[in-house]
């Protein structure tokens, strides 16, 4: 499982990790929960940071993701 703390443009990257095999788990305050498509959580945490820096906004955000055990 990812965390990843983020500000702004929530629900587009709810949408844009579900699309890449992300499912999205729960949200507390600006903290995402994601399950990661497969067992691999350290190779999706950089996996997942390459899609939102990808993505139209992503270049802009502050953010960080953190592998949760």
């Amino acid at each position: 499982m990812i965390r990843i703390n983020l500000a702004q443009e929530q629900e587009s990257m709810k949408t844009l990790l579900a699309e890449h095999g992300y499912t999205f788990v729960k949200k507390e305050g600006i903290r995402l929960y994601f399950e990661t498509p497969d067992n691999d959580d350290e190779k999706a945490q950089t996996e997942a940071k390459q899609i939102i820096k990808a993505s139209p906004h992503g270049s802009i955000l502050y953010f960080n993701i953190e592998v949760i055990k």
